[in-house]
């Protein structure tokens, strides 16, 4: 990230590349779309607060989807100060929120793209005055066999602290075990968005298949102990005849969620007031990059370069017939 600490006007260097997110609702004229562009690349409130390179941990590796990073590095399950240390640093990380739009179509029995668009939500959730996210603890999410157990020896699960759940883990002498930390995003209107965007795509005269779809990636962080034994040659042998009921065999610690409130309250209650931006106002800022992104039949991030690039006056023409017919 470009460095913010540059000071006087008479500084040779453009202001800093910034966010996409911003705090207003947003006008369609030019003259406000340039506004509010120059206010996204000139403050970078939102993201100064959050240091990336903590999504980073030491011997993690994301999943393949994206929504775990899981460690087995061997302090976090022996050192309950070193495992404390992480959790404290990962809740304050959001998940990355993202929208996905998707448009397809069949040609003879075959599904075709014909875009597949991607939003990232992650900067409405951090607001630049207050943080809005907290911690939610639950004891009784401590299982195994995916039953509740009681940790020995015994402690007052109902005041357990984070301090206490992450001792009681480096404690544990099972063989397998695993402490998650999750994180979740509340009062998103997600029908709301999700009825702007096909309002939007429909302008465009598609006559396809379109997919809206929020999947939350960067969601947990997984602390492993150990490894399940191999099978035998002669239970794969069994195996191959009728498969065993797999047996959950990990000591789950699941007791630890860091909520995120895009709002206060869910949609439609009074007095709801959004961390960043509402839903409405977002779309708005976004719909003309997000139309020309689908005229386009683009595929991968919709970004504030398509933004840019809508101020500047780039207009995507449509073909003024259907398109996006099956065949």
């Amino acid at each position: 990230m470009a460095d913010s600490k540059q000071s006087s006007d008479s500084s040779p260097l453009p202001p800093a590349y910034s966010s996409t997110a911003i705090s207003t609702p947003v006008s369609t004229s030019p003259r406000s779309l340039t506004l509010t562009l120059s206010q996204d690349l000139h403050r970078p409130p939102l993201f100064t607060s959050l240091d990336f390179s903590q999504y980073q941990i030491p011997g993690g590796r994301l999943t393949d989807d994206h929504v775990t990073t899981v460690t087995s590095y061997e302090s976090f399950s022996r050192d309950p100060g070193a495992l404390l240390q992480l959790m404290q640093e990962q809740l304050q990380l959001p998940p990355k929120l993202l929208v996905r739009i998707r448009g397809t179509h069949l040609e003879y029995g075959e599904t075709k793209d014909d875009f597949d668009l991607t939003l990232n939500l992650l900067p409405l959730l951090v607001s630049e005055d207050e943080r809005w996210s907290y911690l939610k603890l639950d004891p009784s999410r401590i299982t195994i066999h995916n039953q509740p157990v009681s940790p020995e020896p015994a402690y007052d699960m109902t005041s357990a602290d984070l301090e206490t759940l992450t001792r009681l883990y480096c404690e544990d002498p099972a063989p397998l075990k695993c402490f998650t930390l999750k994180r979740r995003v509340v009062n998103f209107d997600q029908d709301r968005v999700d009825g702007l965007i096909r309002t939007t795509v429909a302008s465009t005269r598609y006559q396809g298949v379109v997919e809206v779809s929020f999947p939350t990636t960067f969601a947990e962080v997984a602390v492993r102990h150990g490894a399940e034994p191999k099978a035998s040659f002669k239970d794969l042998f069994y195996w191959s005849m009728e498969p065993p009921p797999k047996k959950d065999r990990t000591m789950r610690y699941e007791c630890a969620e860091v909520i995120w409130p895009f709002a206060n309250v869910p949609a439609n209650e009074a007095g709801r007031c959004c961390a960043v931006q509402d839903e409405q106002s977002w779309w708005t800022s976004w719909k003309d990059a997000v139309r020309n992104a689908v005229l386009a039949r683009r595929t991968g991030y919709v970004t504030l370069e398509d933004r840019m690039d809508v101020a500047m006056g780039v207009v995507v023409l449509d073909s003024g017939k259907d398109w996006g017919v099956s065949k």
